[in-house]
Parts: structure tokens; sequence; C-alpha cells
């Protein structure tokens, strides 16, 4: 019987695979293999949305588009450190409270703005603190090292 996999697990899976591409020459599978790779991830998302459907008596397109789209914004947060290394070493967060200043810009940051923690808790505006760790690998207020963290997808064996 085949387990059926959650829009993380598949998101996850995904996650590995582009970072196997993305790193292609350390790897001795063929692009046939990745192909095979990616068409299985594809049918068990659409798997999922079937027995969710059957489940719900819903519109198999629709609930195909709401688990297509969970996986996209999992494989977003899965990735989101990739696209650049300063990323790895910060978390987004939504400012929750007025009256917070960026540490980096000395300007106010609106409550529900988007913005960044380092691993210290200072928050900060997303492009002030990128910019920043671009130039130097501290927090610009406690001096505290940016850590990145290392990526860890739970892949789940096909």
């Amino acid at each position: 019987m085949e387990v059926m996999m959650n829009e993380l697990e598949i998101a996850a899976n995904k996650a590995e695979l582009l970072l196997r591409l993305g790193n292609w020459s350390t790897h001795s599978t063929s692009d046939y293999d990745e192909q095979l790779e990616f068409e299985r991830l594809e049918s068990k998302t659409e798997k999922l949305a079937m027995s969710r459907a059957l489940a719900s008596n819903k519109d198999y397109r629709t609930v195909l588009m709401e688990v297509e789209l969970q996986v996209s914004i999992h494989l977003a947060n899965l990735l989101e450190p990739t696209i650049d290394p300063v990323l790895a070493g910060t978390r987004s967060l939504k400012v929750e409270e007025d009256g917070l200043v960026c540490g980096v810009c000395q300007e106010e940051m609106e409550k529900e703005e988007e913005g960044r923690a380092m691993e210290c808790k200072h928050m900060f505006h997303d492009s002030c603190i990128l910019k920043w760790l671009k130039i130097k690998n501290t927090c610009p207020l406690c001096r505290t090292t940016c850590k990145p963290k290392k990526l860890k997808f739970r892949v789940v064996e096909m």
C-alpha cells in the first residue's frame, strides 16, 4: 500500500531535487532520473488532491489548485534561504507592535510590515539588513555574528 504524502513532504522532496539539480556536478544521476522523480512528485500531488476531493466532495480541479498552491508556498519557504545566503542567518517576520526602529536605517517600522530578525532577536527592514549583512556578518546593534543555518529538508523516499 502506497503512503500518501502531504504538501510539506512533496515540497521537501521538490526542494531536495532542485538543490540537487543546482549542484549537478556533485551528483551522478542523469537528467532522465531527475525528470522521472519530478513526474512522480507531480503524480503524488494529483493523488493527494484526488483523495481530498473525494473525502470533501469538492471539485477535483479546485482541490488540485489548492494543493498545488500549498506545495508552492512550502517550497518557497524551504528554498528562501538558498536565494541569498544572508537569508539563511535571519528569519522573516511581521512587525507586531508600533514604535520599533530598524537598527540599520533608524526609521520606524510600521505594524504588520515585513521585516527580518537575527538570532539575537533584533529586527530590521528586509532590505536594510540584507544590505548590511552583505557588507558585515554581524548584527548592527549587538555585533552578534550571523550564523547561517544549514538547510535540512525532511525527504520521504518514494
